[in-house]
């Protein structure tokens, strides 16, 4: 070992020396002092006791620190981008908000390319890839994870074994957590597959909130057992439900134990829906054709209603022939009652008003279906009429709507005749393309419509505590100084009931049927007032 003492009073030491110095701890770095510590001092440099400020150093290292802390906000503020900076909270909003609703739609041409995406969640796994951040939002958001649909019948053309199909349903099932879940499924009740599926959404069955079930001939297994309690079921969906001899949808109770279930759409036999809580659906939707539902009984759904409850009735009736058994009548207690229709005669309308009866109804709409654009036809007869006096639509009918409905302007006077407590009145034409080699009406909004309703002290007008008024012209015939005619007796006559009152107008035309620039600033004064709220748009219904 090197030595810095003078060679000359250098001295060799041995074992036998170190081992006594270390006995006695005075070797040097054994954690005590040499016996002459003052003799190291020179050795040692000391800072000056009273140092001299430099200022130019101080201020060019401050210089270069600010240098340095502008070039790292200059590099922060192109590498973090401002999606990172956003709380967790909206990052999952905005996943949410960036799946389509057409991804959770099951149609004809799904591919099972298709099916497997949906059934993975492929599009939040992509999200899932981007970065560890969006890894842990999407797979810890429940929201993400609610929605799922699937497509049995693509399953056999999938690679994967139903058992790992099972297992990725049942990994989303599981990140969901508690989230209310909507199900679709469009499945056989043949099929091995869908019976294990719905097992698996059936233990999920308390966070149900809407459930879709298509092309089901019989009710599947698994809801013919189950006993859960669907709290959270809002809307139920059953499309093409047949009768069966054999297992029956009317044997599934799983739906009564629903206290939120208030919508029900469905399409096929009504005598082959399950059992129902009828008295706390407020709006159904029912879809009839004449392969999913027979045409004769077409109506009695409606005799479920519960007071109060909104129907829909989407009936294509083109093939109904006179010489077919005769409908069952049917009462109903519903409130607010849409019939989409189309129909190829008159005859078949009048008996479709003659199998009604409607005590209690306040909102009546009938609108014709572009299905091949056929519209049905509404001829001069007395079929509403007596409707309208076997349900006494004189004390409680408040609104009706007539749409794509050929019809005549006499037609729809005789019906207001009977209606003098109506308030809304909404009417739209038809493309003349919708009579075609047909013959019937070719207008339904003319002078001597609007004519009748202009209200006027000294000669009764039709329909006198009319508040709104809806018009879409397609193929009328009218004057524009008739129209507001219209329009200012309506509103002096809203005026002298409520002074704060005011009349509402929609105008919905195109092309020819555009208002004027005159007809626009006649009202303008009394949009100002407060006396008129209108409303101009190209669609109306």
């Amino acid at each position: 070992m090197p030595s810095n003492c003078d060679p000359e009073t250098e001295q060799t030491t041995t074992c036998v020396d170190l081992s006594k110095a270390v006995e006695s701890d005075n070797l040097p770095g054994s954690g005590t002092l040499p016996p002459d510590p003052e003799a190291l001092h020179p050795t040692v440099d000391l800072p000056p006791t009273n140092p001299e400020p430099n200022d130019v150093d101080s201020a060019e290292m401050r210089r270069e620190l600010d240098g340095i802390l502008s070039k790292g906000s200059l590099v922060s503020s192109h590498v973090v981008s401002a999606v990172h900076t956003l709380p967790t909270e909206l990052l999952s909003e905005i996943f949410d908000l960036c799946f389509p609703e057409e991804l959770y739609q099951l149609a004809t041409t799904s591919t099972p390319q298709d099916e497997f995406r949906r059934i993975s969640q492929d599009h939040i796994l992509q999200l899932a890839h981007v970065c560890c951040r969006w890894y842990n939002v999407a797979m810890d958001t429940p929201k993400l994870w609610a929605n799922i649909s699937i497509h049995v019948y693509c399953w056999r053309h999938l690679t994967p074994p139903v058992g790992s199909i099972l297992n990725m349903l049942a990994a989303a099932l599981e990140r969901g957590r508690n989230h209310p879940l909507t199900l679709t499924v469009c499945t056989s009740a043949s099929n091995q597959g869908a019976e294990r599926a719905l097992q698996l959404f059936v233990e999920h069955g308390h966070r149900w909130r809407e459930f879709t079930v298509s092309a089901i001939k019989r009710p599947p297994v698994p809801l013919l057992h189950a006993t859960t309690t669907l709290e959270r079921l809002e809307w139920l969906r059953l499309y093409s439900v047949r009768r069966s001899d054999r297992r029956s949808w009317k044997d599934v109770e799983i739906f009564q134990d629903a206290p939120r279930l208030t919508k029900l759409d469905f399409s096929g036999y009504p005598s082959g829906l399950p059992k129902l809580p009828w008295n706390q659906i407020k709006s159904c939707t029912h879809h009839v054709d004449e392969i999913f539902g027979c045409l004769h009984h077409s109506l009695t759904v409606l005799r479920n209603a519960a007071p109060g409850s909104s129907y829909q009735l989407d009936l294509d009736l083109r093939k109904c022939r006179s010489s077919d058994r005769p409908w069952d009548s049917v009462c109903s207690e519903v409130q607010d009652l849409q019939i989409c229709f189309s129909a190829c005669n008159s005859a078949t309308t009048e008996r479709l008003f003659d199998s009604l009866t409607l005590p209690r109804v306040q909102s009546l709409a009938l609108q014709g279906t572009v299905s091949g654009i056929q519209f049905p036809f509404w001829a001069c007869d007395d079929s509403f009429l007596r409707l309208a006096d076997r349900s006494n639509f004189y004390d409680h009918i408040f609104e009706l709507t007539i749409c794509r409905v050929i019809v005549s302007d006499r037609d729809i006077l005789r019906c207001l005749e009977v209606l003098p407590r109506l308030k809304s009145l909404s009417i739209t034409g038809w493309p003349r393309a919708g009579v075609g080699r047909r013959r019937g009406p070719k207008r339904v909004i003319t002078d001597r419509l609007l004519l009748a309703l202009v209200y006027s002290a000294d000669v009764p007008a039709l329909v006198p505590q009319l508040h709104e008024l809806r018009l879409k012209p397609v193929h009328g015939k009218y004057s524009e100084s008739v129209y507001v005619d219209l329009v200012f007796s309506r509103v002096r006559k809203v005026c002298d009931v409520d002074n704060n009152g005011a009349f509402r107008a929609t105008f919905a035309g195109r092309g020819r049927h555009r208002l004027s620039s005159s007809v626009m600033e006649a009202f303008d004064e009394l949009v100002s007032a407060g006396k008129l709220v209108f409303i101009v748009s190209d669609t109306l219904l």
